[in-house]
């Protein structure tokens, strides 16, 4: 099946942030995997000055320079984005410039989630297992799913931990619960949850039937280890981690 892509990136001020940089290398390691579309909304503050440095990011992508809604933010052009898609007949992956207004705080847990969010769900031998996955009878695959309702936030029954998911278009879209969508802060990583029941989701990287914290450290230190990955995979993910972060 053809693998598409659906992308938001926000650009406070219209400037790239280095969390914004981290993203971009990133997509640009894994962006060969992505055979089918690859649309992108590029979201600014203000529609009216010059945002070609933006657009100039995503050569060779379906992008659309879009206004910025600060309380419904990627939820405002989701459904959108998924309805642009030409062939059914795939897979889809969602993403977003993950950290990007963070550059006040340089912290060590943003950039193991950000970085987590493509490594887990991208990298060759985890595709394999998504693939197979979606192709056949789960309908979602992420990383960090929590298997419980996290209301207020989070309204949903279950949900990836950050908002990377790939889904089964054809399903998505002809699964009825598409169109109670509801916009606002948490609306897209709400969404699969409100989609389909846990057991139609898959995981690759830590699924807990509680509330993690995935903003502490000690919390990343353990999930990212020798013990919990195996040698080979944590050799792997902290090559491209270093690589990453030590050369922007």
């Amino acid at each position: 099946m053809k693998k598409n892509l659906i992308y938001f990136c926000y650009f406070k001020n219209s400037i790239i942030s280095e969390y914004t940089k981290y993203n971009l290398a990133l997509l640009k390691n894994y962006i060969n995997i992505f055979d089918g579309e690859k649309i992108v909304k590029i979201s600014v503050d203000n529609l009216d000055i010059d945002n070609s440095h933006l657009i100039s990011l995503f050569d060779g992508f379906d992008v659309e320079l879009v206004k910025n809604h600060p309380e419904n933010r990627e939820s405002e052009y989701f459904i959108e984005s998924i309805n642009q898609i030409s062939d059914k007949n795939s897979i889809t992956f969602y993403a977003h410039n993950k950290g990007g207004t963070s550059d006040n705080y340089h912290d060590d847990t943003i950039k193991y989630w950000l970085y987590s969010m493509y490594f887990f769900n991208l990298e060759s031998n985890y595709l394999k297992e998504i693939e197979l996955n979606l192709e056949t009878e789960k309908d979602f695959s992420g990383i960090l799913r929590k298997e419980i309702n996290c209301s207020p936030w989070v309204t949903s029954d279950w949900h990836y931990s950050g908002t990377f998911f790939w889904f089964n278009t054809h399903r998505i879209l002809n699964n009825s619960n598409i169109h109670n969508f509801e916009k606002g802060r948490y609306g897209v990583e709400a969404f699969p949850g409100k989609m389909v029941s846990l057991d139609n989701s898959y995981c690759t990287f830590h699924s807990i039937p509680f509330n993690f914290d995935s903003y502490a450290f000690n919390n990343w230190k353990e999930w990212v280890s020798i013990d919990n990955l195996g040698e080979e995979i944590y050799n792997e993910y902290m090559e491209l981690y270093t690589k990453t972060f030590n050369k922007i």
